[in-house]
Formats: C-alpha cells, sequence, structure tokens
C-alpha cells in the first residue's frame, strides 16, 4: 500500500492507496487531520495507527509521497515515515 500525506495550511488529508510504489492503485482510506506544524512524528504514528486500525487496514505500507505548503510541517512527516515505517517518501512542495 502507498501512503500520501498533504498537508496543507488548514487541513493535513492522508489517503491510503492500493498497488504498489509507482503503480496507481484504488483509494483505500483517506482522513482530514487539523494542520498543526507543532505536531511530531510520534503523535503522526499514534494517530495514524488509530486510523488504519478503525479502517479494518494493515499497518503495511510499501510506499509513501507528502505534498506541503507549511514547510515546518515536513520535518515531522518526513520522520514519521522514516522512523515508523522505515520508508523514505517521495517530497513535493517548498
Amino acid at each position: 500500500m502507498l501512503l500520501v500525506v498533504d498537508v496543507g495550511n488548514t487541513n493535513t488529508v492522508v489517503g491510503v492507496f492500493d498497488g504498489k510504489q509507482g503503480r496507481a492503485g484504488e483509494v483505500r482510506a483517506h482522513w482530514r487531520l487539523e494542520t498543526r506544524a507543532r505536531r511530531t512524528a510520534d503523535e503522526y504514528a499514534a494517530t495514524l495507527h488509530e486510523l488504519f486500525t478503525l479502517a479494518g487496514l494493515p499497518w503495511q505500507i510499501e510506499g509513501g509521497m507528502i505534498a506541503t505548503v507549511v514547510p515546518p510541517a515536513l520535518f515531522a512527516v518526513e520522520q514519521f515515515f522514516e522512523r515508523h515505517l522505515k520508508i523514505r517518501p517521495l517530497v513535493v512542495g517548498p
């Protein structure tokens, strides 16, 4: 599965797609969180793990992407991918 995170000024939208990196897939789930530039990587992990559980999805992410217009939030999202998912995400944005 692929995890895509779009960090906007007001909301952070997270989507989970079937398929492998480099291949399009169907949306399995998506969520909208309040954007908080000071949210930590551990907070992303705890929140998203719970959302995966509630949606009945396995916590098995094979690739990821981050898009952001909020540069201060980028570090925590990247750290979440690298520390908690062991993935280096593709980053799009400033």
